[in-house]
């Protein structure tokens, strides 16, 4: 497919290769972040889907630590391959649509935006989103531009398994038959392809229906819920929290620049349909998630999609006006931020909290310290899903983990039949490894427990405070 009459220049595959390689690198020595050992564990059960969301990254990570062995780094390499991945199909449309030129500009402002690189590093369900999102935008393209039915059921295919990355999927969809009815291309809505190929993107989806069928829907009316605010009170410090993590993530002069020129030269994006191609998903993407931030917490990471669009659009103005300067500022400054966010020992000035890896440090140490009071016999629970998951992948032989207390996570499912056996008493003792709290938890399981070990962590940005404790019953 990228054999296309404007071929990507080999400056963006190098490009590519190196960010890769260097990547892959990187990630030999970073520990697993919390929310990637949830979805390690994801994968080690492998189901039609999960209560907090679809399940595609389970399925990557499951083959890649298959292939590699269980490790931080083998959880991490699907995140690495989803985002070059996205990165080449992104950069292939951009030179379908307008130019090498434009394709190259479109990746230098795409692959050191601080969003990409925090996709590089944490297996998380977005990178998947990204890498298919930005496949779905290109075999599109292909479709309606060339008008193969090949084209067709592959976009079918590749939408079907946006949505089965991530719920906000939906939006690349919507975003296209929103393009196609205010284009030309409309007269294409009257070939019956279009139609099977939505029934193909159905079938590819049809895992998560059915889970959610059996679990009574709970998957969506959990995200939908996590997502959307029941009440509408606008709150000017929510708008602030949503546009401020934005310019953060996306990069202050790239944001503002690419809203810049939507608004002057929105005529322009309207009048010219391949521009319009790749607005649409930007305005509708941003947008949604804007409206949903200012009535509830939106994270940073939500509107990340909106961005692959973007950077196409704005790298057509870069080019089209001769803007170099603007291309060197947002470069320059991405590289800024990459170097803060990957190396931050370079920057002693930054208050620890605001220091990504200090998300990743400490829980290594402190489970490791746990490992002489575990047997292969006990029954292992922690606190929270994502110190039980840690905990699981950090322990000798990876046992399985449970949560004893109210979680609204799979992990609800996984411990359901460990605390009917505690209560029947098949299971007279467990083993807890997790963050130091009250032992309230213990009370409503078991009447004797004994503190075995306090844990502790003490690094340059952070610090860890765990516990070992033995409970049973007689």
């Amino acid at each position: 497919m990228l054999n296309s009459s404007q071929k990507i220049s080999k400056t963006v595959l190098y490009l590519l290769l190196f960010m890769t390689i260097f990547a892959l690198i990187y990630n030999i020595f970073l520990p697993a972040h919390t929310d990637e050992a949830y979805y390690w564990q994801w994968g080690r059960h492998l189901a039609l889907s999960y209560y907090d969301g679809p399940p595609l990254m389970a399925y990557l990570i499951r083959i890649s630590t298959t292939v590699f062995g269980i490790s931080a780094w083998s959880i991490k390499f699907p995140a690495v391959m989803c985002m070059s991945a996205a990165a080449l199909a992104t950069t292939a449309l951009a030179g379908e649509l307008f130019s090498k030129k434009v394709a190259t500009t479109t990746l230098l402002l795409l692959i050191f935006m601080p969003i990409t690189q925090a996709g590089y590093v944490i297996s998380t369900l977005d990178p998947a989103l990204v890498c298919f999102w930005s496949i779905t935008l290109y075999v599109f393209y292909l479709a309606i531009s060339r008008e193969k039915n090949r084209y067709r059921y592959l976009a079918g295919v590749c939408l079907g398994l946006t949505l089965l990355a991530k719920y906000p999927g939906v939006l690349i969809g919507m975003s296209l038959f929103l393009f196609m009815l205010l284009s030309h291309y409309r007269s294409q809505l009257k070939n019956i392809n279009w139609y099977l190929a939505v029934l193909v993107a159905l079938l590819v989806f049809s895992p998560v229906i059915i889970w959610n069928y059996q679990q009574h829907w709970v998957s969506f009316a959990f995200q939908y819920n996590h997502g959307v605010a029941a009440s509408k009170h606008f709150q000017w410090s929510l708008m602030g929290n949503f546009l401020g993590s934005q310019l953060g993530v996306a990069n202050p002069i790239f944001l503002i620049a690419v809203i810049y020129y939507s608004i002057r030269y929105f005529k322009t994006i309207w009048k010219n349909k391949k521009l319009l191609y790749v607005a649409i998903p930007f305005w509708l993407t941003f947008l949604f998630f804007f409206y949903q931030g200012v009535f509830q917490f939106a994270e940073a990471n939500w509107a990340a999609p909106a961005y692959i669009s973007a950077a196409i659009l704005l790298a057509y103005f870069i080019v089209h006006f001769n803007k170099k300067v603007l291309l060197y500022a947002i470069v320059a400054l991405n590289i800024v931020l990459t170097i803060f966010m990957r190396f931050p020992q370079t920057t002693p000035f930054l208050p620890d909290n605001a220091i990504l890896l200090s998300n990743f440090l400490g829980f290594k140490q402190v489970i490791q310290q746990a490992a002489p009071y575990y047997e292969p016999s006990d029954i292992v629970v922690s606190n929270r899903y994502q110190t039980a998951s840690l905990t699981a992948l950090y322990l000798p032989h990876h046992p399985q983990t449970y949560i004893l207390g109210d979680t609204h996570h799979q992990y609800s499912y996984w411990s359901k039949p460990l605390k009917a056996a505690i209560r029947t008493g098949k299971v007279k003792s467990i083993l807890y490894v997790g963050e130091q709290l009250s032992y309230y938890e213990f009370q409503d399981y078991f009447k004797h427990w004994q503190v075995l070990k306090k844990l502790s962590y003490r690094g340059q940005w952070n610090s860890r405070h765990w516990v070992v404790i033995r409970a049973w019953n007689r």
